[in-house]
């Protein structure tokens, strides 16, 4: 009996040492980038490619529009991109004219798209891509291309477990394709790479695998799971998703991280 005030004492005592060495999880703060919007009348969007391929650090993006002008015109399209990076856009076979500023109210929007957490710091530089081109009647495809950069935040961390895993993510906006006239049997084709080689056996007992998980969201309305398509090709797990889409959901949001949870 006369030990047991002495054993509870030491209990809060470890109790409170631990959370006062509890620290803040380790974070990369990233900014998503977004599909294009145009003011334009005549573009009608039949259909769209979405491409991720992701390595260490970063993700290489390639989107390609199948549109169809109901006149010729010089277009201008504007998407948000989460860092100054080279974007390669394309009207066809020709070049697109590519502008990009650095535009702070953009956080504004994006925020009320997309749950923005820079952990008490700054929120990063976002920037604006404006891309202007030629478009002919009729069938015309665009194209944009750039990096990515990964985010990241620690998960599985303690007191007593040290340091935890950096699960990364990445995240793209698809709202801005809510202002496009679409076709009534407009569909996405959504693919994400990630270059790894193909888990052992004894891997997958006894180690850990790198895994990647994407899903599509709207805020508060969350559309049913899409059923997403996993193959290993060679060096690469690809995960890939045909959207049929009667409405546009905010974003779309892939994680990678190892033995991640569906």
């Amino acid at each position: 009996m006369p030990l047991r005030p002495a054993l509870l004492l030491i209990a809060l005592f470890i109790t409170a040492d631990a959370s006062a060495n509890l620290r803040a999880p380790r974070v990369v703060p990233a900014l998503p980038s977004t599909a294009p919007r145009t003011e334009s009348t005549a573009l009608e969007v039949q259909h769209e490619s979405l491409m991720f391929h992701c390595g260490p650090d970063e993700c290489a993006v390639r989107a390609v529009y199948a549109v169809r002008a109901s006149a010729a015109e010089r277009v201008e399209l504007r998407f948000v991109v989460p860092v100054p990076a080279q974007v390669t856009a394309r009207f066809g076979n020709a070049a697109g004219t590519l502008t990009l500023v650095e535009k702070q109210a953009l956080v504004t929007e994006l925020s009320g798209n997309v749950q923005l957490d820079f952990f008490g710091k700054p929120a990063p530089p976002v920037y604006e891509a404006t891309v202007v081109g030629d478009v002919a009647v009729g069938f015309n495809e665009l194209s944009f291309e750039y990096q990515q950069p990964l985010g990241a935040k620690e998960t599985n961390y303690g007191y007593f477990r040290g340091e935890g895993d950096m699960v990364q993510s990445f995240e793209y906006g698809l709202w801005p394709l809510r202002e496009w006239k679409r076709a009534q049997n407009f569909a996405l084709d959504f693919t994400a790479t990630l270059t790894r080689p193909a888990p052992s056996l004894w891997q997958r007992w006894f180690g850990s695998v790198r895994e990647m998980a994407c899903g599509f969201d709207d805020g508060a309305q969350l559309p049913p799971p899409l059923p997403v398509r996993r193959t290993q090709r060679a060096d690469e797990l690809w995960l890939q998703a045909t959207v049929l889409l009667p409405t546009i959901p905010a974003t779309v949001r892939c994680r990678i991280g190892d033995d991640l949870d569906d």
